[in-house]
C-alpha cells in the first residue's frame, strides 16, 4: 500500500501506510467504536509509538478528567524456596542455601497484617516451596488476614504456584 501524498502550502508530504492505518483506528476509537481483532493487532506491532500515547492519553483524559486512580499494593515474598528449575529464574534458591527464605505463619500474619496497614491491596507471592503448598497451611492464615485487614484485597500466588499447589 502506497502512502498518500498531501501538499501543504509550498510543501509536499507523505503520510505513510502506517499513520493512516492510525488514523482510521483512531477515529474508531474516538467515536467508541469497537476495535477489531487485527485493529489491536496493528496497534500492538506497528502503530506509532508515541502516537498511540497520545491517544491513550486523549480517551484516559476525556473519560476522567485529570484524576488518576491507582491502588496502593504490597508485596509479601514468604518464601523463595523453589524447585521449579526454571532457566530464566534468579529469585529461586533451593532449601540448603545460604539466602533460602521461608517465612512461618507468624511471620506472614506479622508482615501482612503489622501497623499501620497503609496499603489497598496485599500480593504474596512465592516460589514452590513443597513446605508452602498445601491448602491446610494456608486457608487458615488466609482467613485470620480477613479478619485482622478486611479492608485489604488479598491477591494471592501466581496461576503457577496455584497449578504447583
Amino acid at each position: 500500500m502506497k502512502g498518500r501524498t498531501f501538499e501543504v502550502g509550498e510543501a509536499t508530504t507523505t503520510v505513510s501506510p502506517s499513520t493512516q492505518r492510525f488514523s482510521m483506528v483512531a477515529e474508531k476509537v474516538r467515536a467508541g467504536e469497537p476495535l477489531s481483532r487485527e485493529d489491536g493487532v496493528f496497534l500492538y506491532e506497528e502503530a506509532p509509538f508515541h502516537a498511540l500515547g497520545a491517544l491513550a492519553h486523549e480517551v484516559r483524559t476525556a473519560k476522567n478528567g485529570d484524576r488518576a486512580y491507582y491502588v496502593f499494593k504490597r508485596y509479601l515474598n514468604t518464601t523463595n524456596i523453589c524447585y521449579a528449575g526454571c532457566k530464566f529464574c534468579s529469585f529461586a534458591a533451593h532449601e540448603k542455601e545460604a539466602r533460602a527464605v521461608r517465612m512461618s505463619v507468624h511471620e506472614i500474619l506479622d508482615k501482612a497484617c503489622a501497623e499501620p496497614v497503609d496499603y489497598d491491596e496485599l500480593h504474596i507471592v512465592g516460589g514452590h516451596d513443597p513446605k508452602q503448598t498445601s491448602l491446610e497451611f494456608w486457608l487458615p492464615m488466609i482467613e485470620e488476614m480477613h479478619r485482622r485487614i478486611p479492608h485489604v484485597q488479598l491477591a494471592l500466588f501466581t496461576a503457577a504456584e496455584i497449578d504447583y499447589m
